[in-house]
This record gives structure tokens, C-alpha cells and sequence, in this order.
């Protein structure tokens, strides 16, 4: 199994400030371990801050997607069927494809 080589989180957004002389007007950053690990832009402060939160957010993301495929895999393991069978591994599925996705797999 690949492993991630992300910088470790938590990562934390920070606010928004102005650029001049740009089409981007605003730019947010995005913290790990008191570095700037990524710039989020956008047209507007809200817009350049609600990229950086969902930057910030991936380390969890990726996290809950993780259990998400481990619980799949322990409820197959056991042979638990339930009405909704289907449509969790549905979800299953799609955590799989982001997590592929973030270590940089094919699809």
C-alpha cells in the first residue's frame, strides 16, 4: 500500500489579506508545523478563506475517509447485510477513489 507523504497536520487557515495589481485580489494561507505549507486564492476575502479552510481540512478528510473504507472492509469481514447495504458501499467506493486520489493513484 502507498504510502501518504503529506506534511503532517493539523493545518490551520489563516484570514484573508488584499493583493494589488492582480486579477486574484485575495489570498489566504495555510499553516503545518508554523510553516506555510499552501496559498489559497480567490476573488473575493470569503472566497480566498473558504479555499484555504477546505485546504486545511484535508488531513481530516482524508482521515475519515480512511475509517470510512476500514469499517466497509470490517462489516464485508463479518457478512453484515443491512437495508442500506448498497448505498454505503457506494460511499465506500468514493472514500476509496479520494483516497487514491491524495496518494496520487491512477483512477
Amino acid at each position: 500500500m502507498t504510502q501518504l507523504k503529506h506534511t503532517p497536520g493539523p493545518f490551520r487557515a489563516e484570514q484573508a489579506v488584499g493583493l494589488y495589481g492582480s486579477k486574484v485580489s485575495f489570498i489566504a494561507q495555510v499553516f503545518s508545523l508554523g510553516r506555510k505549507i499552501a496559498s489559497a486564492y480567490g476573488k473575493t476575502a470569503e472566497e480566498a478563506n473558504a479555499n484555504a479552510r477546505l485546504v486545511a481540512a484535508a488531513p481530516d478528510m482524508f482521515a475519515i475517509f480512511e475509517n470510512i473504507v476500514k469499517t466497509g472492509a470490517m462489516l464485508e469481514r463479518e457478512g453484515i447485510q443491512a437495508d442500506y447495504a448498497y448505498e454505503f458501499r457506494q460511499v465506500v467506493f468514493a472514500a476509496r477513489a479520494a483516497i487514491a486520489k491524495a496518494k496520487g493513484a491512477q483512477s
